[in-house]
């Protein structure tokens, strides 16, 4: 099975991130046609809060439209 990934971008561990991230992957969603991304977003936002190390570690955000259809892709 093979997986298409909307988008994907890296971030560096720093709080700026999370606001890019929740953007982003907003941004992504819309795009390909989703209507209420409120919630991927504010999901976005706790894992990427989570994620974030003290040393700078990098993010990687990514979405699938096989997750999405799920309704699960966290």
């Amino acid at each position: 099975m093979s997986e298409r990934f909307l988008g994907e971008f890296v971030l560096p561990g720093v709080a700026q991130s999370v606001a890019v991230a929740r953007h982003c992957v907003g941004e992504m969603l819309a795009a390909a046609g989703h209507r209420d991304v409120e919630n991927a977003r504010l999901i976005v936002s706790e894992l990427t809060t989570n994620a974030r190390a003290p040393r700078g570690a990098l993010l990687y955000p990514r979405l699938s439209r096989e997750e999405l259809k799920g309704g699960s892709w966290a």
